[in-house]
């Protein structure tokens, strides 16, 4: 992933805008995967977060991470990146 967001310590509303900023931001710098670290915990962010996902339009895709990038504490995105018209 080329954008890693940690959301440890993050109540559910703050983490829910961080998600948000972070798929416009990977979406401006032409980011097509990006990391979400929620941690393992309590579980409120590991089940809301595929939730907030799902219903972005941007999101073409996330799974469990590797345990390289987090394992069961983190979620990796797929973006979709709008098209630039080239200029003839």
């Amino acid at each position: 992933p080329d954008l890693i967001l940690d959301l440890h310590g993050l109540k559910k509303e703050e983490a829910k805008h961080e998600v948000a900023a972070l798929i416009h931001a990977a979406q401006k710098q032409h980011v097509y995967c990006v990391s979400i670290m929620h941690g393992k915990g309590t579980y409120t962010l590991k089940k809301a977060i595929p939730n907030w996902l799902i219903q972005h339009p941007a999101v073409l895709a996330f799974h469990q991470a590797p345990k390289e990038w987090g394992g069961q504490a983190a979620v990796l995105v797929l973006i979709d990146l709008p098209l630039h018209h080239a200029k003839y």
